[in-house]
C-alpha cells in the first residue's frame, strides 16, 4: 500500500487523501497590512506570548516530533497560530502558520475525508455540515488529528478569511417554480467551490464563493490588521463569521446588506482543550 499519495480508508470510515499540496500564501495576502512585520512575528525568537502548546506529531515523513505551537493575537477573535516543529539541536525551526478566527459559532458535522499535507501535520478536511458537504482548512489538524479520524459527529467551528466582498446591487431577479409561481431570487444566499467554475485560477478546495446578509459587523484594528468581522446568514449556514480587511472590501458595507464574496473556509473542532502555559511558566 503506498502510504505517500492516494487515499486510504475502509468503507464507513475516515478517508485520508494524500494527494493534495497547499499552501497559505494568499490567505496572509487577505489579512495582514504588512508582511514584513508578520515576518518579524513568525521568526522571532522569543516566548510566544499569548499561548504555548507542546504537541507530539508525525511531521514530514520523519516519524513523530515536538511541534512547538504559538497563538499571537492580531486583533480578538484573529489570531496567528505559528508552528515550529523542533530539531536534532534541540532548537524549533519554523513549520509554518496560518490567520485563525477564534468563534463560538459550531455546527454538527461528520467528516468523511481528511486532505492531509505532506508536512503532515496540516489538513484540509471534507465534511456533512448540513447539505451539501464543505471542505475547510483544520486549523486544529496537528492537535486533533486522531479525532478528524474518527468515524463520528463532531461539533465544528466554522469561519472565514475574505479575498474580497462587495455589497450586492439588488435587481428583481425571479425565476418561475413547476407551478408557474414567481419566485423572488434577489436575495438568495448560497455557498458554492470556487474550483467549480473558476478553472482560470488555482482555487483550493476550501476556497468559496458565498452570498448572504450581513447580521453584524464589528471593526477590529492593530499595527498588523484592519478590517471587520462580519457575521454573515448564508445557506445552508444561519451563521458563519469572517474576517474581510479593508482593502477586500470594495465600497462600503452595513449590516443588512446582501454580499458577494471569495472566502477562505476554516474550520476547528470546538471540544478542542489546549494546555495553556502562563507567563510566569514561560519564564
Amino acid at each position: 500500500m503506498n502510504f505517500l499519495k492516494g487515499i486510504i480508508g475502509n468503507k464507513g470510515e475516515v478517508k485520508i487523501d494524500r494527494s493534495l499540496d497547499g499552501s497559505h500564501g494568499s490567505h496572509w495576502d487577505a489579512t495582514v497590512l504588512d508582511m514584513n512585520e508578520l515576518e518579524h512575528v513568525m521568526t522571532e525568537s522569543a516566548h510566544p506570548r499569548y499561548l504555548t502548546k507542546l504537541t507530539k506529531a508525525e511531521f514530514a515523513g520523519i516519524g513523530e516530533k515536538v511541534v512547538l505551537v504559538a497563538k499571537y493575537e492580531l486583533k480578538d477573535p484573529l489570531y496567528a497560530y505559528i508552528l515550529r516543529v523542533e530539531t536534532k539541536e534541540k532548537h524549533y525551526e519554523l513549520a509554518t502558520g496560518y490567520p485563525v478566527i477564534e468563534t463560538a459559532i459550531s455546527y454538527p458535522c461528520k467528516i468523511s475525508t481528511v486532505y492531509e499535507w505532506p508536512i503532515k501535520i496540516e489538513a484540509q478536511t471534507e465534511g456533512n455540515v448540513k447539505d451539501p458537504p464543505l471542505s475547510f482548512f483544520a486549523t486544529d489538524y496537528f492537535l486533533k488529528k486522531k479525532d478528524y479520524l474518527a468515524n463520528k459527529t463532531h461539533s465544528l467551528k466554522l469561519s472565514g478569511i475574505a479575498y474580497a466582498i462587495e455589497r450586492l446591487k439588488l435587481e428583481k431577479n425571479t425565476l418561475k417554480d413547476k407551478d408557474g409561481k414567481e419566485l423572488n431570487i434577489s436575495r438568495m444566499k448560497m455557498i458554492f467551490p470556487l474550483n467549480s467554475f473558476d478553472r482560470e485560477h488555482h482555487w483550493m478546495i476550501d476556497d468559496y464563493t458565498i452570498r448572504g446578509e450581513i447580521k453584524s459587523m464589528k471593526k477590529i484594528q492593530s499595527k498588523l490588521v484592519s478590517g471587520y468581522i462580519l457575521k454573515l446568514d448564508i445557506n445552508p449556514l444561519e451563521e458563519v463569521e469572517i474576517f474581510a480587511s479593508e482593502k477586500s472590501i470594495k465600497g462600503d458595507l452595513k449590516t443588512g446588506d446582501m454580499v458577494s464574496a471569495w472566502i477562505w473556509l476554516q474550520g476547528k473542532l470546538a471540544e478542542e482543550e489546549w494546555d495553556v502555559l502562563g507567563e510566569k511558566d514561560e519564564k
